[in-house]
């Protein structure tokens, strides 16, 4: 229907919202909740889900749209950081992630946030109960360097369970294990030698938060998703697989030009070098679905790229 013949009340709907500024307070500290008060459920192993307050975060984080600004506060002598977003991305386990507006130009970096994620919230591992927070803003727990600095030896530690309500806490340590367990999404040079596979290319860390409340990655312009390879090409694909010359799947797709077949064959079989090669590296989590057939930015070529935002 023509936007003039919509009712006022229904255009007066469509107006766009004016860009917001949202501060996202995430402290591994200590928890913060919504202020309206509000309820959400979570999945609990043998109990289903369960009620519990909603985090002020999350709640900040689901009110987000294109051309908002985030701003994440200053924390002692951690400085104070903003960025306007663009288009939202998707949302993983435990992230959300959004292009970082440039004023205009494409954008060529992304914003990896902390979602406060459900899904690890109740695990049992063991956290430092009374968490503090060092002198230049850092959160200390048993990862941290100068831990003992602030829970000297002959002070015991007190560790506890993980609740539903460490979610701020659980972000942390996953956000810090993204970042500083990078080198397992990296292609390893030993693995591509002994596979004699070249080497596949991983999305680069360009910054990130030193309390790891944002982290911003390089952005691929994805020209096909591995889904969509997938699902358009299921049956080709399973024939390569099975090591069907072209002249066999031409019998069985006679309608099928022979140049997809062949683009088929040699973005499949690169899918498995580099499918291969990532298991082999260590990867963390590592699923088919964060691949990418995309231009390489270090060669230019085009290639399965390990996304991994």
């Amino acid at each position: 229907m023509s936007y003039n013949r919509l009712s006022g009340e229904a255009k007066e709907s469509l107006k766009v919202l004016a860009p917001q500024k949202h501060r996202l307070e995430i402290s591994p500290a200590f928890t913060t909740f919504s202020p309206s008060g509000g309820y959400v459920r979570t999945p609990m192993p043998g109990l289903g889900l369960t009620k519990r307050r909603l985090m002020a975060y999350e709640e900040t984080v689901s009110q987000i749209r294109s051309g908002d600004t985030l701003n994440f506060p200053a924390t002692k002598k951690i400085p104070e950081k903003e960025f306007t977003v663009g288009k939202f991305l998707g949302a993983g386990n435990a992230t959300h992630i959004y292009e970082i507006s440039k004023g205009g130009t494409e954008p060529n970096t992304i914003l990896r946030i902390p979602s406060s994620a459900d899904f690890i919230s109740h695990n049992p591992k063991q956290i430092i109960d009374s968490r503090v927070l060092s002198s230049d803003g850092s959160l200390i727990d048993h990862r941290s360097p100068d831990l003992q600095k602030y829970y000297p030896l002959d002070q015991p530690i007190h560790k506890r369970s993980q609740n539903i309500y460490d979610k701020d806490y659980t972000s942390y340590r996953l956000s810090w294990q993204y970042v500083n367990k990078r080198s397992k999404s990296i292609c390893k040079d030993q693995f591509s030698n002994i596979l004699a596979k070249p080497c596949y290319y991983t999305v680069k860390i360009i910054s990130h938060d030193p309390n790891y409340r944002w982290v911003e990655v390089e952005k691929i312009h994805i020209t096909e998703s591995y889904e969509n390879f997938y699902q358009n090409n299921f049956q080709a694909i399973q024939l390569v697989k099975q090591n069907k010359s072209n002249e066999e799947i031409l019998a069985l797709f006679p309608g099928i030009e022979i140049d997809r077949i062949n683009k088929i064959r040699e973005k499949t079989l690169r899918l498995e070098s580099v499918t291969s090669l990532a298991k082999s590296s260590g990867a963390s989590d590592f699923r088919e679905a964060q691949l990418a057939w995309a231009q390489r930015p270090d060669t230019g070529e085009m290639d399965w790229i390990l996304l991994d935002w």
